[in-house]
């Protein structure tokens, strides 16, 4: 078993995201809070599936599969998942900040 505290954790910014990486022997969870208007840079993961859940507020994203660009809106209690490789962004939807909760594995 392995416990992390928020206490325990000095906040990074990415732009104006602010993120709080809980590390472990074997995954990453990230709580991320994202401001009105902010878009992330598309990225994609080599070696980890991500998995988001939306905390709060609502999210946009675009995810290219087979070179193809699919357009999602995501609002409180909505998941997605991306495959290892699968390239991806997400732009802040609505009118107050947006929280995240991602589990890299």
């Amino acid at each position: 078993m392995q416990i992390t505290r928020r206490t325990e954790i000095a906040p990074r910014t990415i732009g104006e995201e602010v993120r709080f990486d809980y590390l472990g022997d074997y995954f990453k969870a990230i709580v991320t809070r994202m401001p009105v208007g902010h878009v992330q840079r598309a990225h994609s993961h080599a070696q980890v599936i991500e998995v988001t859940y939306v905390i709060s507020g609502a999210v946009s994203l675009t995810a290219w599969r087979d070179g193809v660009a699919h357009v999602e809106s995501l609002g409180a209690g909505d998941l997605v998942a991306f495959p290892v490789g699968e390239p991806h962004t997400m732009e802040h939807a609505g009118p107050v900040p947006a929280e995240l909760f991602t589990f890299k594995t």
